[in-house]
């Protein structure tokens, strides 16, 4: 009889029930993830499902979401909770749709300021922002390693000490654009000995002049995969001539504050650095985002 009792007490503490009510399963909080189209972006997703799942939420993916033409609409309906953008462009995207007598500023290089006119734009919407990371994604001034040494460059303004014996390489249109050779010799001071018009900002024959010695300086989006692939050095823009392309991740409001903070954390231990290294290894060495986006937060303790 008493083996038989213990038997019992065993099975009941075994399966929960010790003569109180059992206790209500709760289902994991559902969050969607979307992307945007740049592989960078797609990568910097993947980060946010993976660190969502393991901080226990039911992770959706929906990575096709389109340019933000189509992912802002898509949060503002409810159908993704979180997406990966960029402070500038996303301040400009939603400004846009502002009556040009109220509109508010554009964006500028000054991070706080532009935060502030973004948080602006979303109040009375469905939508908010996690704080701007350090890691941004804009357009950038790059030099060949060799030449940041000996010349010991780490500010756009340290060109100013090279005038008139290096060789820009811009997009097409640079002549004449502001925020090309006209804004680097209006803002900077900037005398180049010659402009190289090579298609797009970022674009391949930007690189290739850079690696050839064709150009000296090349305009580069700061974390692009080229720039450690070609031991390139982003310097610094010092003056703010380009708008603040910092990562930030835009979610819906009712995204839960642990969800939010997840993904700020996430922010938070991207660099400009790392995106350049994840970028040229996804882009150009054809390696796997989820692998990436794995190894990336395994290496940053969020895994």
């Amino acid at each position: 009889m008493r083996s038989a009792v213990l038997l019992i007490l065993l099975v009941l503490l075994a399966t929960g029930c010790t003569g109180g009510e059992p206790e209500p399963v709760v289902a994991p909080v559902r969050v969607v993830v979307g992307a945007g189209l740049s592989p960078e972006q797609q990568i910097i997703a993947r980060m946010y499902a993976q660190a969502l799942e393991k901080a226990g939420f039911a992770v959706e993916r929906r990575f096709d979401g389109g340019s933000r033409t189509a992912y802002v609409p898509a949060l503002r309906r409810g159908e993704l909770d979180v997406v990966p953008d960029y402070l500038a462009p996303l301040t400009d995207y939603l400004r846009t749709g502002v009556p040009v007598g109220a509109r508010p500023p554009a964006p500028t290089g000054d991070v706080e300021r532009t935060a502030r006119v973004l948080d602006g734009l979303l109040t009375g919407t469905p939508m908010g922002v996690t704080r701007p990371s350090t890691a941004t994604g804009q357009t950038a001034i790059a030099v060949p390693k060799t030449l940041a040494d000996q010349s010991d460059l780490v500010d756009v303004s340290d060109l100013v000490r090279l005038n008139g014996q290096l060789v820009l390489g811009g997009p097409d249109g640079c002549l004449e654009d502001a925020r090309c050779l006209t804004g680097l010799q209006d803002l900077y001071g900037l005398r180049f000995a010659g402009l190289e018009e090579l298609g797009a900002v970022s674009g391949e024959l930007i690189f290739e002049a850079l690696a050839d010695g064709t150009v000296d300086v090349g305009t580069v989006n700061s974390s692009a995969g080229g720039i450690a692939a070609g031991s390139l050095v982003v310097l610094r823009d010092d003056k703010l001539l380009q708008p603040a392309g910092n990562i930030l991740g835009l979610y819906r409001t009712e995204l839960p504050p642990a969800a939010r903070a997840v993904v700020d954390g996430v922010n938070r231990a991207l660099t400009t650095e790392k995106l350049q290294e994840l970028n040229k290894r996804q882009e150009l060495d054809g390696q796997d985002p989820d692998e990436l986006a794995e190894r990336f937060l395994e290496d940053a303790g969020l895994l």
